[in-house]
């Protein structure tokens, strides 16, 4: 069974604009599939009378196994304008490599570039690497042979340098514990779920956390083409000035893979 783990969720209704943390976690490839692997995905929202909005977003993604090797390369933008005013303008690149070390044990090392103008986030960069522990791989619920449940426990570290826009700038330079714990279930009739769970914390300020919750369910309506929809939580314990420590938000999109 080949398929996306964790699908980009493309968001037409009620969205609201995050914290600088990213889930790259819901961008993995699930499954064997060797070779060079590529995908792109795009959405497109308009509507004009009592409300003038327009809003787009892209990923791109490029994927190649060939054991003991992965490697994962993603780019994404989002940009939306409300009422003449630009709403949303954000994006990011992620570079990740992992190697199996054993069969439920993988390392990996990462690269990441970011920036969120309405978090005040002017530039954001990492570097780190971790172990991904596969805990549950594959085990099929009652008597449906298509059915599923694939767990992931993944630890590691990373170095962050954040430019945020204040006035004047500010520019931190930090070490970050990143770890996150992964549940993917395959219903077997069409329908999926995945819960994700995330939590950063700097050693050196043990009351800078971030904290992220995310819950997705997947209809197939075809091979290529899926409803998805969710809800995610962030919250920053030491956000940048005049931005909240929270945030909700409710999904409802369309994923196409080519």
């Amino acid at each position: 069974m080949k398929r996306y783990l964790f699908t980009q969720t493309l968001a037409w209704g009620f969205f609201t604009i995050a914290f600088s943390q990213v889930n790259t976690e819901r961008l993995r490839v699930f499954g064997d599939k060797p070779g060079w692997n590529h995908s792109f995905q795009t959405t497109f929202a308009y509507a004009s009378g009592n409300s003038n909005f327009a809003r787009i977003s892209g990923t791109w993604r490029t994927d190649f196994e060939r054991k003991p090797r992965e490697l994962m390369l993603v780019a994404n933008f989002e940009r939306g304008i409300s009422n003449d005013k630009r709403y949303v303008n954000k994006g990011f690149g992620h570079v990740r490599a992992l190697y199996r070390v054993t069969e439920p044990l993988k390392a990996e090392v990462f690269l990441q570039k970011e920036y969120n103008e309405f978090t005040r986030l002017q530039d954001r960069q990492l570097a780190g690497a971790g172990l991904r522990w596969k805990m549950i791989a594959d085990a099929h619920m009652g008597q449906n042979p298509k059915s599923g449940v694939w767990m992931y426990l993944g630890i590691g570290g990373m170095y962050e340098a954040e430019k945020i826009k204040n006035e004047p700038t500010e520019t931190t330079h930090l070490f970050r514990s990143t770890n996150y714990l992964t549940i993917y279930i395959d219903l077997g009739n069409h329908v999926s779920l995945n819960a994700i769970g995330y939590i950063q914390v700097a050693p050196a300020h043990l009351k800078d956390v971030r904290i992220l919750a995310e819950n997705n369910v997947t209809v197939n309506l075809a091979k290529n083409i899926a409803l998805t929809s969710g809800m995610s939580f962030r919250y920053d314990n030491q956000p940048p000035a005049n931005v909240k420590p929270h945030d909700f938000s409710l999904m409802q999109g369309l994923r196409v893979l080519f």
